[in-house]
């Protein structure tokens, strides 16, 4: 199991409401429901704002990883949306965990969750998403439903499933891609269940993007 969640919108002074939904797969998805604040930051509510930016961490972890980042946007007039995939944080495990193929379906869901509960404040749908939450984010966005997503904004997320793996194994172990590195890739579309996780990918899912607005944030001395 991943990552417990060690934050809450709570430890940075917010109140929010702990939610609930199901997956059209069946997995049973957590997150935090934060509605914006007044600008003053005092904790009151203005207004409902139409405005809501669905956050999606990073892989292993967890929504209260990224809350240090995301939670001053409620001052900004945003409603925050946060989802844990499945296996991580207070999400539990349904299934199989990918980097980004199952994860996808997740932010579906959540998608869809928020346009049936919240009608009233999903006029304007924007995502930020740290890593794996990135590639999700860009993925869904290339598909019909991306429509609906005015912005996004993606932190250190990668661009090609099989060269995040190589270098991973030679950063962690040293080992080179080749004989080691493809037959890791290739036990890991075993273990998946054949999962196009290049598909999933924004190697290939960057092409159908549509949203009008997109943030990229890389580092050159980011190891993965």
């Amino acid at each position: 199991r991943t990552l417990p969640n060690v934050n809450w919108p709570s430890t940075f002074g917010l109140c929010f409401e702990t939610v609930q939904w199901v997956s059209s797969d069946g997995a049973r998805l957590q997150g935090w429901w934060v509605s914006a604040c007044s600008p003053a930051g005092q904790g009151q509510r203005h207004g409902p704002s139409e405005r809501t930016i669905i956050c999606c961490h990073g892989w292993g972890t967890n929504s209260g990883d990224i809350l240090a980042q995301t939670w001053y946007l409620t001052k900004e007039g945003f409603n925050l949306f946060y989802m844990d995939f499945r296996g991580c944080g207070d999400s539990p495990r349904h299934g199989l965990c990918s980097l980004g193929f199952y994860e996808a379906e997740d932010f579906r869901s959540a998608l869809h969750y928020l346009r049936q509960s919240r009608p009233q404040f999903c006029r304007f749908i924007g995502a930020f998403g740290l890593s794996l939450g990135g590639v999700v984010a860009l993925n869904i966005a290339s598909k019909p439903e991306g429509s609906l997503i005015r912005a996004i904004a993606l932190e250190g997320s990668y661009w090609s499933f099989a060269d995040t793996i190589a270098r991973y194994i030679k950063f962690h172990y040293g080992l080179p891609l080749f004989p080691i590195g493809h037959i890791f890739v290739f036990m890991l579309y075993v273990r998946t269940r054949w999962a196009d996780h290049e598909g999933a990918g924004p190697c290939r899912s960057a092409f159908h993007f549509k949203p009008p607005h997109l943030l990229l944030m890389y580092g050159d001395k980011d190891y993965l």
